[in-house]
C-alpha cells in the first residue's frame, strides 16, 4: 500500500522540531549538528515555491534537487538524510520523464512526502518521493541517521527503506534562503556543467531534459565514485572495485554517452570526429566481433554512428540518433551499475563517517 502524508497538517511530527538537534547529537552522525544549520518545516512561501508552474521555468528544477540535499526525512522514530535526489516535472513538455503516476500529487498548498510502491518494467521498489504540483523529487541515496555507534545503512539507488508512518521534511536553513533566492530571480539562474547531475535514465535520449541537470548531491559527494553511477559516469569510474574493466564493452558504451552528453551540455547539438575520434579508436582498439552480447549490441552502435557520420558530412545530431540507437546500449550499460554501486556505498560510508562521525556530544 502506498503511503504519503502531506507537510501542512495539524498533527506534529513524530520527532518535534527542537528534538531534532538533540537526536542528531546523540547519533552514529553526531557532526551534523555542526556542519549542518537549523533543520526547518517549510513555510508557506516555500510551499508556494515547491508548487510554481514549472512549465514557466523549468530549469529550476535544478534548484529544486540541491534545495533537498542535505535535507532531513522524519517518518515515526527514523531519520533519514537525503543525499542524491533526481528532480523531475510533472509535465511531458519540459521533462520526457514525467511519471505517470499521481500517487505523490498533494493537496494545493502543500507539498507530499511519501513512500511510493512502484514497478518500471522490474520489481516493486519502495521510492521515496516529495511531491509539488508540477514536480517530484526521488532520493536515490540516503542514510538512515541511527544510534551512536550503530553502522550507517545507505540507500543507494531508486529504493528507501523506511518505516511505515507519518512522515516530515526538514531543509537546512541554508538550503531554504538559496533556494527562496533563486525562486525571486526566475530569469537569471546559473549553474556550472557536470555530466555527474545528469539523472539516471534509460530511455528519453532523443529529448533534451535527458540531458538536463536536474541531479544534486551533498556537497562533499560532489563526485563521480561518491554519486549512484549512471549511464553518463561509469566510464569515469576506475576499473578496481566497480566491477567493469575499462577495456569492456559497457565501459565503451558509457564513454560514447558520456561524449555526447557533453557536447549537448556546451550547447552544441551534434558531434563529430573531433569529439568522437579518442572513443572510436578505443573502441577499434578493443572490439570483438565474435563473442558476447553486450559486444553485439555495441558493435551494432558503432556501426549505425559511423554510417550516420559518413552520410551526413561527418557529424551526427546527438538526438536524433539517440532517439534511434541508444536506447539498447543504455540498458546495457544499466545492468551493470549495481557492482559500481556496491563500492560506491562504501565510499560514501567513508566520506560520511571522517565528515559527520565524530564523538559523541553531549
Amino acid at each position: 500500500m502506498d503511503k504519503g502524508i502531506a507537510v501542512s497538517r495539524p498533527s506534529e511530527p513524530a520527532i518535534p522540531q527542537p528534538a531534532i538537534s538533540l537526536h542528531l547529537r546523540s547519533s552514529n552522525l553526531p557532526g551534523l549538528t555542526t556542519s549542518c544549520s537549523n533543520f526547518v518545516e517549510p513555510d508557506d512561501e516555500m510551499k508556494r515555491f515547491l508548487n510554481f508552474d514549472l512549465r514557466l521555468a523549468p530549469q529550476k528544477l535544478s534548484a529544486v534537487a540541491k534545495l533537498h540535499c542535505g535535507s532531513l526525512v522524519v517518518c515515526e522514530e527514523e531519520i533519514i538524510l537525503l543525499l542524491t535526489c533526481e528532480a523531475y516535472g510533472r509535465s511531458k513538455s519540459t521533462d520526457a520523464h514525467a511519471g505517470l503516476s499521481m500517487k505523490s500529487l498533494p493537496q494545493p498548498n502543500t507539498i507530499f512526502v511519501c513512500i511510493c510502491n512502484e514497478s518500471d518494467g522490474s520489481p516493486i521498489k519502495s521510492k521515496l518521493k516529495i511531491g509539488g504540483q508540477h514536480m517530484n523529487i526521488l532520493s536515490t541515496m540516503s542514510v538512515r541517521v541511527g544510534l551512536f555507534g550503530s553502522p550507517l545503512q545507505i540507500n543507494i539507488g531508486p529504493e528507501t527503506k523506511m518505516s511505515d508512518g507519518r512522515a516530515s521534511i526538514f531543509y537546512p536553513e541554508e538550503n531554504i534562503q538559496r533556494f527562496k533566492a533563486s525562486m525571486a530571480d526566475m530569469d537569471n539562474f546559473q549553474i556550472n556543467h557536470n555530466i555527474n547531475h545528469l539523472r539516471q535514465v534509460v530511455a528519453g535520449f532523443g529529448d533534451i531534459s535527458t540531458y538536463k541537470e536536474y541531479r544534486c548531491s551533498l556537497d562533499i559527494l560532489n563526485h563521480e565514485t561518491l554519486m549512484p553511477a549512471t549511464v553518463f559516469t561509469l566510464c569515469d569510474l576506475p576499473h578496481s572495485k566497480y566491477g567493469v574493466s575499462d577495456t569492456a564493452a559497457t565501459k565503451i558504451a558509457s564513454r560514447f554517452l558520456n561524449v555526447m552528453s557533453a557536447q549537448l551540455l556546451r550547447g552544441k547539438t551534434s558531434a563529430g570526429h573531433q569529439q568522437l575520434n579518442d572513443v572510436l579508436s578505443i573502441y577499434n582498439a578493443h572490439t570483438k566481433k565474435e563473442s558476447s552480447q553486450q559486444w553485439k549490441i555495441l558493435n551494432k552502435f558503432v556501426q549505425e554512428l559511423n554510417s550516420a557520420l559518413q552520410n551526413n558530412n561527418g557529424t551526427v545530431n546527438i538526438l536524433d540518433f539517440g532517439k534511434r540507437h541508444a536506447s539498447p546500449l543504455t540498458e546495457m550499460i544499466n545492468s551493470c551499475l549495481a557492482t559500481a554501486n556496491a563500492q560506491i556505498k562504501e565510499n560514501v560510508m567513508d566520506v560520511l563517517s571522517d565528515t559527520f562521525g565524530d564523538i559523541l556530544i553531549v
